[in-house]
């Protein structure tokens, strides 16, 4: 029996690498589809009537930004914002 559990438990164990491998891809392909959406820190700093209406529809990317941030906690990573995104 004992030899049953200690399977068991390395079974578990790789169960969880694979599933924090899979999270952390996951996690990274949404960092790339949002990042080149967003404005850079130089146009922000510049404005302009575009960059208005562009910083504005930042927020529908939010939710995104949240589902990161959640697979981050349970990863062990701390929360990113748009600003952490950002380009120079």
């Amino acid at each position: 029996m004992a030899v049953k559990k200690i399977v068991k438990k390395e079974v578990e164990a790789k169960e969880e690498v694979v599933e924090v491998s899979a999270l952390e891809k996951k996690r990274n392909a949404l960092i790339a589809e949002i990042k080149p959406k967003l404005l850079t820190q130089t146009q922000l700093k510049q404005g302009g009537g575009n960059v208005k209406s562009r910083y504005a529809a930042e927020k529908g990317y939010e939710a995104i930004l949240n589902e990161i941030n959640d697979i981050g906690k349970v990863l062990g990573l701390p929360p990113i914002g748009f600003g952490h995104l950002r380009k120079e």
